[in-house]
């Protein structure tokens, strides 16, 4: 595989996880946890990154903390939504 191919999977893959972000933080909305999802949208849509890495880092930071946060309790499925976008993140890694 040459250089320009692993960067456009890459790429790719971004977009699978920028969506699946997406598609958390409606759930998140519906599920009434709007602070994460308010941190997620603004993550995903207003903040401005130097490149994918500083992105996904971010990103995978802040599902990490909500996991362990004693405070919020997510359903099984939203938790295992959190769970696959970490391992896509950490696959890129």
């Amino acid at each position: 595989m040459t250089a320009r191919q692993v960067a456009q999977k890459g790429a790719e893959q971004v977009k699978e996880i920028t969506a699946a972000l997406d598609q958390l933080v409606a759930v998140l909305r519906l599920e009434q946890h709007p602070r994460l999802a308010s941190r997620l949208y603004h993550q995903l849509h207003r903040a401005a990154w130097s490149n994918h890495s500083e992105f996904l880092s971010e990103l995978g930071r802040l599902l990490r903390n909500a996991q362990s946060s004693a405070i919020r309790s997510y359903s099984d499925r939203t938790s295992a939504q959190i769970e696959k976008i970490l391992l896509a993140i950490d696959s890129l890694d």
